[in-house]
């Protein structure tokens, strides 16, 4: 069923996007070497002319397609087709019907799971297949999308997929699940790898796009499969990169629940209106830097976007 939306202008300082209607509508598309079905949900602009950037988002752990939709219904009201996509194995099926005092060991087994990570790794250039045959034959989105300029995002275990599409290696070398055509990432809630005992700097030498890591004072781990977690090591991989253009966003306040949208109902959180809009509008602004090419935009990411934030919140950015 295809779902009509409205998000109004977000307004910053003298900065202003106008928005868009959009639509949405779930689908899916089946990988036949795996057996493995991949449901998605579509946000796109709901009248369409030209060719409209692609975004690929993917969802933390325990989550499904609608996960941040707040950024889908944001995005798409701006000029970008969204894909957020589902991972089985470590999707919601992980956790609906179990009793409360289950689901914490049903998410830790499943992240313990090698097969789940790379199948997650993998959904993502099986999904870019699956676009570009969209692109040419399916009537909801024939000839729109611009397979030149293709970005991805994800929270969670959903920024770990991203951050790896974007060229981050594992297990401290292994480099095959890379993604070439993903032009720039953003990552909600980022995390550095499990247990590596080399020098994040190398774990991150083959990432040469634009990421933008965005994270919260509290943004702890939900599951506690960290021990001695610390949130603010999530800015770790923000400061080990040095390939490639890096933006950085630490909202004060912010837990893990406030990025994932839905989400947060099964992390036991709520999202709080101003983080979604501080991710929102940073997230048009990085994205119509990088896939757009639009110059005023990052000259605004780069210099008054803080002016939009607490004064107690960290926006840094390094080329």
């Amino acid at each position: 069923m295809q779902k009509i939306g409205i998000v109004l202008a977000f307004i910053v300082m003298s900065h202003m996007v106008i928005a868009q209607s959009f639509s949405t509508y779930t689908d899916s598309v089946y990988d036949k070497a795996r057996n493995r079905t991949i449901p998605y949900k579509v946000y796109r602009p709901q009248t369409m002319e030209g060719t409209y950037p692609v975004i690929i988002f993917s969802h933390g752990l325990g989550g499904n397609r609608n996960a941040a939709a707040y950024l889908g219904a944001y995005l798409s009201s701006h000029g970008y087709i969204c894909f957020h996509i589902q991972h089985a194995g470590s999707d919601e099926s992980l956790w609906r019907g179990l009793p409360p005092a289950q689901i914490k060991q049903a998410l830790l087994a499943s992240i313990q799971n090698p097969a789940n990570m790379r199948n997650r790794f993998e959904d993502i250039p099986f999904m870019l297949k699956a676009i570009a045959t969209m692109n040419a034959t399916d009537t909801r989105l024939k000839g729109h999308l611009n397979l030149n300029a293709i970005g991805m995002a994800g929270h969670s275990y959903g920024a770990i997929s991203t951050m790896v599409a974007c060229g981050q290696k594992m297990a401290g070398t292994i480099t095959k699940y890379a993604v070439p055509e993903i032009k720039a990432g953003l990552v909600l809630s980022p995390s550095k790898p499990l247990n590596t005992a080399k020098d994040l700097r190398d774990i991150y030498t083959e990432i040469k796009v634009p990421l933008f890591h965005i994270t919260g004072t509290n943004d702890e781990d939900p599951i506690g499969s960290r021990k001695g977690f610390d949130p603010a090591s999530r800015q770790e991989p923000y400061q080990n990169i040095s390939t490639s253009p890096q933006y950085l966003l630490v909202l004060d306040g912010a837990t893990h629940a406030s990025f994932g949208g839905n989400e947060a109902r099964m992390q036991g959180g709520n999202n709080n209106q101003r983080y979604t809009d501080a991710v929102s509008a940073g997230a048009l602004a990085f994205f119509d830097s990088y896939l757009k090419n639009n110059t005023a935009q990052k000259n605004w990411l780069q210099q008054e976007y803080k002016n939009s934030l607490l004064t107690s919140d960290k926006f840094a950015y390094k080329n």
